[in-house]
Formats: C-alpha cells, structure tokens, sequence
C-alpha cells in the first residue's frame, strides 16, 4: 500500500481472511496471560484479565477465545488510554528530532 488508507483496507481483508480462532491461538493467549500475571499479585488476576480483554479489538478478542469484557471495563481502559494520551502531550518533553 502507497497510503495510510489502503494500508488501513490491506488490514482489515488479512484480518477477515486470516484472524479466526483455534485452539492454539486460545492456548498461546493463555500462555501469555500467565505470564503477564506473574507481574501482579493473585488477588488481581480476575481484574487484569478482565482490562486486558478490554483493552483488545473484537477481532483479536474473538481469535483468542476470549468473552467480551464489561463496558465497564472497556470505558475504563479508553479512559486511560486517553489519560496518558494527555500526559505525554503535556508533561513529558518533547521528543527528539529524527536524523
């Protein structure tokens, strides 16, 4: 693709054509999980698991196996999202030019 739109429309033809789920895409996805919770105390793995799903499109979501997550959950990782977007734009320094 020549443009930020038809790199756009390349995306979502591979990702109908080529994200469904399987079993070992749910199996690798538990395996990542498991892994990203070790980072976190187990009283909070219901909560990350719960953001993380939120935090992933429909399609991947789907391809892992993983439910819908609460619109709760889903408003909250926008909202943050949104939050460090502000953050960086307005606290950290800018970053350095590219040669």
């Amino acid at each position: 693709p020549t443009s930020f739109d038809g790199m756009l429309a390349y995306i979502k033809v591979y990702e109908a054509h080529h994200m469904r789920y399987a079993p070992s895409n749910q199996q690798l996805a538990e395996s990542t999980m498991r892994l990203f919770l070790t980072d976190y105390p187990a009283f909070m793995h219901g909560l990350v698991r719960t953001l993380a799903a939120a935090a992933m499109d429909d399609p991947m979501r789907a391809a892992l196996g993983y439910a819908p997550p609460p619109r709760w959950a889903v408003a909250f990782v926008h909202a943050v999202l949104i939050l460090q977007k502000w953050v960086v734009r307005l606290l950290l320094p800018p970053r350095p030019e590219s040669r």
